[in-house]
C-alpha cells in the first residue's frame, strides 16, 4: 500500500514540475538526478548526453565540458567545474551563463528540507539581449545619463558622456549618490526626485549638478523608472544648459539695451509685420508721444485701431508699397487725428525686410516725424515768398505770374483782361506827419477795399511803396474795367479812421487792355504805369486808359457817381 502511494507521490510531482515555465531538476542528497522536466532535457540533454535518474551531477557537468557546451570554460574547464560545483552545494546561490548555441541562463540551485537540490533554470536570453541593447544606447548616448537605484538613490551605472560631463572616475562615480551631484537639495528632497520625474513637466524645471571640480552646471532632468538587473532604477538623462542660459540672458540684456536705446530715440520708431496684418511688433516711447497711444496698446493692433477713413487707406497702400519696394522704402505724409482730438501730419519714411538673408521681405520699419509745424512754416514761407509782408496781398512775382496764365488763355477767345496800377495820393504826407505805423496801418486798410471791389477771379496785388496793381480777367467788355475803376477811385477816396485819428487819401489809377495793348505782360505794366501819370497829371484822384481815344469813348465817373 505503502508503495502505491510512493508511486503517486512520484507521478504527482512529476506532473508538477512539468506543469511550470522554467526548466527544473531534483537531485538527492549525493547530487544525482532523480526527477527533470522536458524544459530542463531540452537544454541540458541530447546531443550526446542522456538524462537518466541516478546521473550524478559532477558527471553530467564533464560531459557537457567535453562536448563543449559550456562557452565560458573552454580552456578553464578544471577551473570552471570546481567553481560550478561550489555554488551548486551552496544553500541558495544563483548566477547566469551562456550555452554553446547563444542562450543565456539563468541558473538558481536550493538545498531542499529533506536533504538533496532543486535546481531550477530560466532563459533570460530575450532579457539579456535587451540589456545589451540597453547599453549600447546608453553607452553611446552623447548626453550624460545615470542609472540611480529607486531605493537608496545610490548611483548604479553611469555612461561615458555623464563621466565627461561631471569628471569623475567611473569607479568613483559608483560610490556617489544623487545627493552628491545635486548638492542643492537635502537627502529627503532629492528622495522625492524619484516621483517628481514622472511628472510631465519635470524635464523643464531646472536644477543645479555640481561636477567633481566644484564647478555648478544648471542642467534639466528627464527620466523614467527601468528595470536593471533585477532592481528598479532610476535611468535620468541630464541636458546641460548653462550656456544655453547664459546665451538667453546675453540675449535679453542686449534686446534691453536696444529697448533702452530705441527709447532714447527721440524719433518715432516701430515696426509691423506685414504676415500677420500688419501688426505692430515694436514701437518706441516717441512713438507715444508722437501718436498718444501707449506702446502696450500699440503693440498687437493695426493701423485700423487707430486712424479712419481714407487715412488707413493711405497707411495701407504705402506699408505694402514698402513692402515690396524693400530697401528701397517709401514716403508719406497723412493726417491723423489723436486721442485728444487734435490733428497732426506725420510724416513716415518706411522699408521692407526679412528675417533672414534672401528672404522675402516680411516687416515693414517706420520712422515718423510730426511734420505739422514744418509744413505751415513751410506753407508761410511759401506765402511770404508770392505775398506782401505788410498786406498779405500778393506781391509783384506772383501777380506777374497770373498776369502771365491770364494773357496764355486769351488767343482763340473774345475775352479781354485788364491791369490796373494804383497809387495813392498824398501817402507821403501821411507817413510825415503821423509816421510809419500809421502808414502802414493806412496800407492795410487800402489793400481790403481793394479786395472788396473785386471778384473771386480777379487779383490785388502791392508792388511796393503806396503802388497796387489789379488783374481783372476776364472781361467780356472795356466798360466793366471803367467800372472797376470808378468803383476804385470812390472806395479809396472815402474817410478813413486809423487808430482813432481821421485820415482821407485817394487813388491814381491807370489801366492797361489785353489783347488791345498787346499781350506781352511787360509791356502792359508799361502802357497801365503811363496812364497812370497821365492821371496823376491831369489833377489825381481819376483813372486814365493807356489807350487815350479809350478815354473819349468811355464816360469818366467821379466819385460820388458810383453807389
Amino acid at each position: 500500500m505503502r508503495a502505491r502511494d510512493d508511486r503517486q507521490d512520484y507521478v504527482h510531482l512529476r506532473d508538477a514540475i512539468e506543469a511550470l515555465p522554467e526548466a527544473v531538476a531534483v537531485f538527492d542528497e549525493q547530487d544525482r538526478f532523480i526527477l527533470w522536466n522536458s524544459r530542463f532535457a531540452e537544454i541540458y540533454g541530447g546531443d550526446g548526453i542522456e538524462l537518466q535518474a541516478g546521473l550524478g551531477f559532477e558527471e553530467h557537468l564533464r560531459h557537457s565540458l567535453a562536448l563543449g557546451r559550456v562557452t565560458a570554460a573552454i580552456g578553464r574547464e578544471e577551473e570552471w567545474l570546481a567553481d560550478r560545483l561550489a555554488r551548486f552545494r551552496m544553500a541558495e546561490g544563483a548566477h547566469d551563463h551562456q550555452l554553446a548555441d547563444g542562450r543565456w541562463v539563468r541558473v538558481q540551485d536550493r538545498r531542499l528540507p529533506h536533504g538533496g537540490r532543486i535546481g531550477i533554470r530560466a532563459d533570460i536570453t530575450e532579457l539579456v539581449e535587451r540589456e545589451r541593447s540597453f547599453r549600447v544606447l546608453f553607452d553611446g548616448n552623447p548626453m550624460p545619463m545615470l542609472l540611480v537605484d529607486g531605493q537608496t538613490l545610490q548611483i548604479v551605472t553611469v555612461n561615458d558622456a555623464a563621466v565627461r560631463f561631471y569628471g569623475y572616475s567611473r569607479p568613483a562615480f559608483l560610490g556617489l549618490s544623487l545627493a552628491d551631484i545635486q548638492p542643492e537639495q537635502v537627502d529627503c528632497e532629492v528622495a522625492q526626485t524619484v516621483d517628481w520625474l514622472h511628472e510631465p513637466d519635470a524635464a523643464a524645471a531646472s536644477r543645479v549638478h555640481r561636477t567633481a571640480s566644484g564647478e555648478e552646471r544648471t542642467v534639466r532632468v528627464s527620466g523614467r523608472m527601468i528595470e536593471y538587473e533585477d532592481r528598479s532604477t532610476l535611468l535620468a538623462t541630464v541636458f546641460d544648459i548653462t550656456d544655453q542660459l547664459r546665451m538667453e540672458a546675453e540675449v535679453r540684456r542686449s534686446r534691453e539695451f536696444l529697448r533702452t536705446v530705441l527709447d532714447q530715440i527721440p524719433t518715432a520708431v516701430f515696426v509691423k509685420d506685414m504676415w500677420d496684418k500688419g501688426r505692430y511688433i515694436l514701437s518706441n516711447r516717441a512713438s507715444e508721444a508722437l501718436y498718444g497711444h501707449p506702446c502696450a496698446k500699440v503693440l498687437g493692433a493695426t493701423a485700423r485701431d487707430f486712424a479712419q477713413g481714407p487715412a488707413v487707406e493711405r497707411i495701407e497702400k504705402s506699408d505694402q508699397a514698402a513692402l515690396q519696394l524693400g530697401s528701397i522704402g517709401t514716403v508719406d505724409d497723412v493726417m491723423l487725428k489723436r486721442p485728444d482730438g487734435t490733428e497732426r501730419l506725420i510724416r513716415t519714411r518706411k522699408v521692407g525686410f526679412s528675417d533672414e538673408a534672401g528672404g522675402a521681405p516680411r516687416y515693414v520699419l517706420g520712422i515718423a516725424e510730426d511734420v505739422t509745424e514744418q509744413r505751415a512754416t513751410e506753407a508761410k514761407i511759401a506765402f511770404m515768398a508770392h505775398h506782401d509782408a505788410l498786406t498779405e496781398l500778393p506781391n509783384r512775382y506772383l501777380f506777374r505770374d497770373r498776369l502771365e496764365s491770364a494773357l496764355a488763355r486769351l488767343p482763340g477767345t473774345s475775352e479781354l483782361l485788364a491791369v490796373l496800377l494804383v497809387d495813392l495820393d498824398g501817402f507821403k504826407a501821411v507817413n510825415d506827419s503821423w509816421g510809419h505805423g500809421m502808414g502802414d496801418a493806412l496800407l492795410r486798410s487800402v489793400a481790403g477795399r481793394l479786395l472788396s471791389c473785386l471778384r473771386p477771379s480777379d487779383t490785388a496785388a502791392r508792388l511796393g511803396g503806396d503802388e497796387f496793381a489789379v488783374l481783372l480777367a476776364p472781361l467780356d467788355q472795356i466798360g466793366e474795367a471803367a467800372w472797376v475803376a470808378t468803383r476804385l477811385i470812390s472806395q479809396l477816396s472815402a474817410g478813413y479812421n486809423i487808430d482813432g485819428r481821421p485820415l482821407r487819401t485817394s487813388a491814381s489809377i491807370g489801366v492797361s487792355l489785353a489783347p488791345l495793348g498787346g499781350l506781352e505782360p511787360s509791356g502792359l505794366l508799361s502802357l497801365a504805369d503811363a496812364a497812370l501819370y497821365q492821371a496823376k497829371r491831369e489833377g489825381r484822384n481819376r483813372f486814365r486808359f493807356a489807350d487815350p481815344s479809350l478815354n473819349t469813348h468811355v464816360t469818366e465817373r467821379r466819385t460820388g457817381e458810383v453807389a
